[in-house]
C-alpha cells in the first residue's frame, strides 16, 4: 500500500518513505479550497486549529476518505453508532485494557471486514462493505478504541500502516489487517493450534494522531492519477491532505507533499501557457505561493512564459505576443529582466519581418521597443534566464545581419549604435563592431 507518493517529472512514480517523528505545531491555518463541497468546506474550517468541535472524529474519516454530502454523512454516522453500540455489549464481559483491544480487533475481523484490497481506503465501503486496507482498517479501528475511552494512535511506516493501543499494562501495537494482531510477535495457541503474527518492518515508525494519519487518505488510492485524473485534482488532495499534517517543511511527509504540490502547480500552469491564458497562470501561481512562500514559482513562470513565447512565434504573432508579455512584466518585477528579453525576442523576430517587406519606417521605433525596460528587481541567474537572455540577443544581432545582407549599411549601423548603447558592456554585443567595420 503506497500512502506517501512522491512524483518525478510530470509522471507519476510512487514511494513511501519512513516518517520523522516530530512535534506537531499548535495551529494550522485553514484555507479556502476550491473545488470542495459545502460540507467539505465546513469541515476544514473546524479543522483550523487542528482540534474538530463541530465534527466528530469518525465524521473525519468518512469526510476525508470520500463522503461529499450530508444525507451519506448522516447514513455513515447512523451505521458507525449500531457498530460503537453493538461493540460496547460484545466487549462488556471483558474487564482487562488488553482484553478488550484484543477482542476488539477480533471482533471487527469476524463481524464487519469481509476483504482486504489495497486501495479500500474508503469508510463508507468500509462500514457497508467490509473492504478494508491498513489505512482504513487501523483508522476504524483507533476511532472505536477511542470512542471506548482509550487512547490509540496512528503509525507510518515504510509501505504500511498500524495502530498503537495505550492501556493500563502499557502500550501495544495493533496490526489491524489480522484478526490476530493485536501485539503482533506473540504467538497465540488456538485451538491446540499455534499462530504467530510476525513484526514486519516496524522500525523507522512516525507515530501520529488518528486525525493526521487521515491526512494519509489523500495520497493513498495507489497513487494520485487513480483517484484524481488530472492535475487540478491531484493538487486539491494535496492540499487537503496538508491540512491534516504537521507543516514543518523538514518533515519527511511534509517534503513528499511539498514535492507532488510543485509538479502539479508545474502541470497546470504548462497547460496554462499551452492555451496562452494569462489569468490562470497568473491565478495557481498565487495560490502556490500561499500554499508555499518560499516555492521556486519564478522559474516555473519563465518555464511557462518561454512555452508561450514559442507558440506567439510559431503563429507569427510577435506584436501580440510581445504586448501581452509587456503587461506581464510589469506584474513580476522580480523576473521583469527576463520577460523583457522574451519581448524583445519577439520584437527582434518581427523587425526581420518587416525587414524583408522592406517596411523601413516601422524599424527604428520596434527597435526602441525591444530594448526598453520595465522596472526590474531581477537579480537570480539560471540556466533558463541565460538561455532567455541569449536567444534575445541573438534575434537583435539577426536584425543587423539581415540588414548587412540587404546591403542597408547606414540602418544596420544606426540599429547596432542602438544596441550597443543599450548594452555597452554586454560582451556577446561586441561581435557587432567587427560585423560593421
Amino acid at each position: 500500500m503506497h500512502f506517501l507518493t512522491l512524483i518525478f517529472s510530470f509522471f507519476l512514480d510512487f514511494l513511501l518513505l519512513p516518517l520523522s517523528l516530530i512535534k506537531s505545531p499548535k495551529s494550522v491555518q485553514a484555507r479556502s479550497l476550491t473545488g470542495t463541497t459545502p460540507l467539505e468546506a465546513e469541515f476544514f474550517q473546524d479543522l483550523k486549529d487542528r482540534k474538530l468541535t463541530q465534527f466528530s472524529l469518525s465524521d473525519a474519516f468518512f469526510i476525508a476518505s470520500g463522503i461529499r454530502d450530508e444525507r451519506k454523512l448522516n447514513e455513515a454516522r447512523r451505521k458507525y453508532q449500531e457498530i460503537l453500540s453493538a461493540v460496547k455489549t460484545d466487549l462488556a464481559p471483558y474487564p482487562k485494557d488488553d482484553q478488550k483491544g484484543d477482542y476488539l480487533l477480533q471482533w471487527l475481523h469476524q463481524k464487519l471486514f469481509s476483504e482486504y484490497q489495497p486501495h479500500a481506503t474508503d469508510a463508507y465501503s468500509l462500514l457497508k462493505h467490509g473492504t478494508y486496507n491498513c489505512l482504513s482498517s487501523c483508522l476504524l479501528y483507533g476511532i472505536l478504541a477511542k470512542d471506548l475511552g482509550y487512547r490509540v494512535n496512528g503509525i507510518a511506516v515504510e509501505h504500511h500502516a498500524f495502530c498503537r493501543f495505550y492501556g493500563k499494562s502499557g502500550a501495544k501495537d495493533v496490526e489491524t489487517t489480522t484478526a490476530f494482531g493485536f501485539n503482533p510477535g506473540r504467538e497465540l495457541v488456538l485451538d491446540t493450534k499455534v499462530v504467530s503474527v510476525p513484526r514486519n518492518q516496524y522500525r523507522n515508525r512516525t507515530e501520529m494522531s488518528l486525525l493526521e494519519m487521515m491526512g494519509l487518505i489523500y495520497t493513498n488510492h495507489m497513487g494520485l492519477s487513480r483517484a484524481y485524473p488530472n492535475s487540478k485534482e491531484q493538487l486539491l488532495a494535496l492540499q487537503k491532505a496538508k491540512l491534516f499534517l504537521p507543516l514543518d517543511p523538514k518533515h519527511d511527509f511534509n517534503r513528499i507533499i511539498g514535492h507532488n504540490m510543485k509538479v502539479a502547480y508545474l502541470d497546470i500552469i504548462n497547460q496554462a501557457a499551452q492555451r496562452k491564458n494569462f489569468a490562470e497562470i497568473q491565478a495557481y501561481l498565487d495560490m502556490w505561493r500561499e500554499d508555499d512562500p518560499k516555492a521556486d514559482w519564478e522559474e516555473a513562470l519563465l518555464f511557462a512564459l518561454q512555452q508561450i513565447t514559442q507558440k506567439y512565434e510559431r503563429a507569427r504573432d510577435f506584436r501580440e505576443g510581445a504586448q501581452a508579455l509587456l503587461a506581464l512584466a510589469k506584474n513580476y518585477p522580480s523576473i521583469g529582466s527576463s520577460i523583457d528579453h522574451l519581448k524583445g525576442y519577439l520584437l527582434g523576430l518581427e523587425m526581420q519581418q518587416q525587414i524583408k517587406k522592406k517596411n523601413w519606417n516601422q524599424l527604428i521605433d520596434l527597435m526602441d521597443m525591444a530594448l526598453s525596460k520595465t522596472k526590474s528587481s531581477q537579480k537570480k541567474q539560471s540556466q533558463i534566464t541565460n538561455i532567455i537572455q541569449s536567444n534575445y540577443f541573438a534575434s537583435l544581432i539577426n536584425v543587423v545581419i539581415v540588414l548587412i545582407n540587404l546591403q542597408e549599411i547606414a540602418l544596420a549601423k544606426q540599429v547596432a549604435s542602438l544596441i550597443q548603447k543599450a548594452y555597452p558592456k554586454e560582451p556577446y554585443l561586441q561581435k557587432l563592431k567587427h560585423m560593421l567595420k
